[in-house]
């Protein structure tokens, strides 16, 4: 199957929620989130009782907060070794600081 388009419309059918993707590529998902290829978006309903409570969206500020390990030189730390490097080095169980 080829890809047509470059652009994909998501119809977003749900109630209102911040919604937040991130690459699934097999084997390297762990590595793509710790890398940054995460991302997020607002879903509203100006119907929903609760925006008037909401500030305006010219005061909203969306931010998207990641944990980082920072090697002494200021690159990222990610451990290489896994908890069971035999099966394969990245898989993890959670990420910890070890050192």
């Amino acid at each position: 199957m080829a890809f047509i388009t470059n652009t994909y419309t998501f119809p977003n059918v749900q109630q209102p929620t911040a919604l937040w993707y991130h690459d699934h590529t097999m084997g390297m998902t762990r590595l793509n989130n710790y890398a940054g290829l995460t991302g997020f978006y607002l879903l509203r309903d100006m119907n929903d009782p609760i925006v008037p409570f909401l500030p305006s969206r010219e005061n909203e500020i969306p931010l998207n907060i990641q944990d980082r390990s920072f090697n002494t030189d200021g690159s990222l730390f990610y451990d290489h070794m896994g908890a069971n490097p035999s099966i394969h080095p990245y898989v993890v169980p959670e990420f910890l600081e070890t050192r």
